[in-house]
Formats: C-alpha cells, structure tokens, sequence
C-alpha cells in the first residue's frame, strides 16, 4: 500500500519540506478551472463547507434527516456516522407507527419517500422491515387516478407534480434493490402524468387530468408552471419509463408528423426490444404517449432552461439532476461537462453562504436546502443508476468470463461491466483480479490498451481504484503508466497527488502520463509546461508548479512521499 503525508512537508520523490512557502506563494496566481464535474476543485470546495454545516445543523423532519443522511452516505460515510445514525433512528420510530398516525401529515409523502430512499441506499436487508412498512404506505397514498398529493384538505381529490415525483423516484430505487413494487405502481403515475402534461410541454401544481391519453391536453395552472415543476414531471416519465422497460438504447428519429428530430427514447415496437431486461410492461397507447410527452418536455426546457428560479431554487436543481440523469439513461448519452450542470454549479457557488450552508426556502435552518444542493453537486441520481446495482447486492457480483474483447464504449449494468457492442461482459472483481495479477492474461490486455477501457464506469472508492494506486507506485514501467492513465480517466480529485507523484518517475512514460492526467482531470489543458520528452528539471519544475495548484484548492492534501 501506498504511502501518504499531510500537508506540503513531502512533495514527491525529492521535494523538501521549506518548497511548501514557495508553493503557497505560486499557488496565488492560478486561474479556476475551466468547467465543472462533481470531483472539480471548485465543486468539492463548495461540498466541504457544506458538510460541515449539515454536520452541526438541527433539522427535525423525518425527510429532512433522510435527506441530510443521504448526502454524508453519498459522501463515503457508514452507518456509524451521527448524521445517519440519526436518521435510522427517525426511520424506525417513524416505521412502528400505524398508518392512519403517519398520513395524518400534509406533507407525509415526501417524509416517507425520502426515508425510503435513504433506508433502500444505506442497507436493504438490515432495514427490510422498515423498507418493507414504509414502501406499503406509499402504495396506500397513491390516488386512484395514479398520482400522489395531500391526503386530506383542499387538494385531496388532485395529485401533486412535486409530490409524486419523490414517491416515483423512492419507487424506482425499490424496484432496483429487488423489493415488492409492482407494475401498476408505474403504470398508474405515468398514465397521470402524460394525462397532466401541459400543452405546452409544461407541468402544473395541482394536475388538472384530461381524463384520457387520447384527449387534448388540458392547461394547467400557468401561474405555478415553473421549471421545478417542468424538472419533477419530466424526470418521474423517464423514471417510470424505465421502471416498465419502455427506455432503450435509441436511433435518431426521422421528420414525422410528430416533430422534429429527438434521441429516440423509446423504441414503439410489439416484440421486447431489450431482451436482457424483460418485456415491456405498458401498452402500445400509454408507450406512444409517454414518448411524445418526452419529446415535448424536453422542447420546453430548451427553450425555457435556466439555472437560477425564482423560488424553490436547490429543490428545482436537484430535480433538474434526477431528470437529466434518467434522460442521458434512455438515450444512452452522457456528457462529462454538461451545460446544464456547469449553469447550476456556477448559481451555487453565487449563492453559498460564509457557513457553507444556501439559503432556507424548504423550511428548518436550511439544513434541507443544502442537502438538494450538495445532491445536485454530486451528480447523486446518476451515481444511483451507475452504481446502485453493484451496492444493492451488498457487494456480490456474479462471476465473469475475463474482460470483454472490445475495451472501449463499456458501462456498467445490473452489477457486471458489459461492452455495448458485443455484449460482452466482466465484473469489477474480474478486473481487481488482474490489475493484482500480472501473470494474468487480462493485465496484459489492459496494460496494452489503457486508453480505451472506460474506467470511469468503476466505482469510486473501491478496491479497483486502490489496487491502480499501488500499481502506481509499485508496477513495472508499462504498468505505472498504465495505472495513471485509468485514474486519470476517473477525473477524481483524490487521484491528484498520485499523478504529482508520477511526475517524477524515472520512466518519462509514465511522466508524462501523469501530466497528461493532471491536465484533463484539473481542466488546465495547457499545464504547468513540461515537455513530452521531460529532464529531471523539468519533472521537478512541473511537480512544484502542480503541487502548488493543489495546495490552493485542497489545503489539507495529502501527497505521496
């Protein structure tokens, strides 16, 4: 195992502990980045302060725990943490209660939605009691037209777009850890929402039904149409959409008389377009309908998109993240730099207070609001799809057959690495295997292809990426090399001080391929100098300079000695 040390006392192979006055005086002058992911210095600065406000925060609702716990468990801590110990507390009083007690909340299925959630992510079996009662109340709530809202009082009769998104996401995460949801869950909240889409492509408040999917639309209530509302209708179609098997990988359609071309999210055919995940489980009427309500609600954000609202503002953007992670799930597109996340990360980071903590519009002491925050930054929907089936299983994957032929265009899928061309596919296991291994054939296959295996599909954290570190420090030249140019690939910020290690490797290979990682993970494409074909000085000039930029944005570091 690879060893670290705090601070700027040891900077790589040969750097002494008095460089740290002249790295902090350097680090002055470096430019910000150039856009955002979730492991972007920019981004995790604004994580660490958040953290440490919800650490100390006082939110007393059972979502509002659920919500804050879920974003420490995001963040890599166990159950041992206060945060989600607390919060597994709330869950289990909440769970031993009868359900006319627990309904008798206005705002019951958001409590419990997020509660399910937070218990479906944190350990099936362990709470699958808990999971078990609380999944039963919300098939209990949802109305007879399909949608979830207020129990009781003026809106009774009516569903509820911000409502039922939440009951359709926790649904969703249920059906994908294997509980008890069935179909006509899906079916039911799908039929509502297409029935309640807007002309305009919009969602509304209260949904006004047409009463059938072969009706005109019906208007809703323009004065609260808004984006969230847009966000949470559109993301519960994709949702539902892919709970029922609707959503494949698609072509571009042609001109029709429908409108223009779309990513095809939906495949309208009678036989199962994807035989892996089972048949379809929605009628040709209620498939056609939820397509061209995707299509329209994706015309409508293009052309009403902004990062900022005026009210509501991080419930709109973590909803704004679950719909455009389930869009790029269906169309089988993700972009790395996103525009839509740059304009969100760039509204937080004017909006963050000196605390850490945003503004309290969800009520509480703002706890809430900065839990949806630190959700958008985390990209946490879409590390739910990338992930989720690897830890629904409590770890187990099924064995595999050696790395798939094809490394490049892989994603992970329903816990096993699959290359979307031939099908071929491996585990993460396979893979620790043989970067442990390099007698193994598939070290070799790795080492003479770095480039093109999509390592970015392994998880954060895990054992594939410790077993790459140490390459980094103990493995032959090719292997070295090879480990950099994986982590690179991940684009995390805790692979930095690896690469400022790797500059100074006695191989200019791999120098050179920690520089090339240190340039694509920072986004400062043109680098601190050092030439393909580096000299001592020159690795050491680039390792200070790196070294120097890393210290600005994470103080408390650790590098390598």
């Amino acid at each position: 195992m690879y060893e670290k040390s705090a601070g700027c006392a040891f900077l790589g192979r040969w750097f002494p502990a008095s460089l740290s006055v002249l790295v902090l005086c350097q680090a002055c002058s470096l430019p910000d980045a150039l856009a955002y992911t979730p492991s972007n210095p920019e981004v995790t600065q604004m994580l660490d302060k958040a953290m440490v406000f919800l650490a100390a925060g006082s939110e007393s609702r059972l979502g509002g725990k659920c919500a804050v716990a879920t974003v420490f468990l995001k963040h890599g801590h166990d159950a041992t943490h206060p945060k989600i110990k607390e919060a597994v507390e709330a869950c289990r009083e909440t769970a031993q209660k009868s359900f006319d007690e627990v309904a008798r909340e206005d705002i019951v299925v958001y409590q419990i939605a997020l509660a399910l959630i937070f218990l479906t992510e944190l350990d099936t079996k362990q709470y699958h009691s808990e999971i078990d009662t609380i999944l039963g109340w919300l098939r209990r709530l949802q109305k007879e037209h399909g949608g979830w809202g207020y129990p009781s009082g003026k809106h009774a009769q009516t569903g509820d777009t911000s409502q039922t998104q939440y009951a359709v996401l926790s649904c969703w995460i249920a059906k994908q850890a294997k509980q008890n949801v069935p179909k006509e869950v899906f079916l039911g909240v799908l039929g509502w929402l297409v029935r309640t889409q807007d002309p305009s492509g919009c969602w509304g408040y209260q949904g006004i039904d047409s009463g059938s999917l072969d009706a005109d639309r019906v208007p809703q209530d323009r004065d609260k149409n808004s984006l969230s509302l847009a966000a949470a209708g559109l993301g519960s179609v994709y949702m539902c959409a892919d709970a029922l098997n609707m959503t494949v990988t698609g072509r571009v359609e042609e001109e029709s008389a429908e409108g223009p071309k779309l990513p095809a999210a939906l495949k309208l055919v009678e036989e199962n377009p994807n035989p892996t995940r089972g048949a379809v489980q929605a009628g040709p009427g209620l498939a056609k309908a939820a397509k061209i309500a995707m299509r329209d609600g994706n015309q409508w954000f293009e052309k009403n998109f902004s990062a900022a609202t005026d009210r509501y503002q991080y419930y709109y953007l973590y909803a704004l993240e679950r719909y455009q992670s389930f869009r790029e799930l269906a169309e089988q597109q993700s972009e790395a730099e996103p525009a839509w996340y740059n304009a969100g990360v760039k509204q937080l980071m004017d909006t963050q207070q000196e605390n850490g903590a945003w503004p309290a519009e969800c009520g509480g002491d703002g706890s809430v609001d900065t839990a949806l925050a630190c959700l958008f930054l985390k990209r946490s929907t879409k590390t739910t799809i990338d992930e989720g089936s690897l830890q629904f299983d409590g770890g187990r994957l099924s064995g595999g057959r050696g790395l798939p032929k094809k490394l490049n265009n892989v994603r992970i899928r329903k816990g096993k690495i699959v290359n979307v061309e031939d099908e071929s596919s491996t585990t993460v296991e396979d893979v620790v295997g043989a970067l442990n291994d390099p007698t193994n054939p598939d070290f070799q296959k790795l080492m003479e292809n770095p480039e093109q295996f999509a390592w970015d599909s392994i998880p954060a954290g895990g054992r594939a990426v410790e077993a790459l570190r140490r390459l980094v420090k103990e493995g032959a030249p090719d292997a070295r090399r090879m480990a950099i140019i994986a982590l690179g690939k991940r684009r995390d910020l805790d692979n930095l001080p690896a690469f400022i290690y790797g500059l100074s490797d006695p191989d200019s290979g791999v120098s050179v391929a920690a520089r090339d990682a240190l340039r694509f993970v920072s986004r400062r494409f043109d680098g601190f100098g050092m030439p393909d074909e580096p000299q001592t000085a020159d690795k050491r000039d680039a390792a200070q300079a790196w070294t120097a930029w890393l210290v600005k944005i994470r103080p408390d570091a650790e590098l390598w000695e």
